[in-house]
């Protein structure tokens, strides 16, 4: 399973010829980084959305939990 991030990275790079992150001061009155916060703590108040597949998180944590226990029993 592909991590959401890597398709939304992918995604943006086929708009553009170049992409590249900076690391940006927060809280420091930085206009682009203060629209990001902002419409950040609006998505906050948004409905959640129950997906139908499992989180990569998930997934790995009962893979982890069903290694253990089975190397537990051998």
């Amino acid at each position: 399973m592909e991590c959401n991030m890597c398709e939304i990275f992918r995604t943006i790079a086929g708009y553009c010829d170049h992409l590249c992150f900076a690391w940006t001061k927060s809280h420091s009155g930085n206009y682009g980084n203060d629209l990001a916060d902002f419409y950040a703590k609006k998505a906050t108040l948004l409905p959640i959305i129950d997906y139908d597949q499992p989180s990569f998180t998930n997934v790995y944590r009962n893979f982890q939990s069903n290694m253990y226990g089975n190397w537990q029993q051998s």
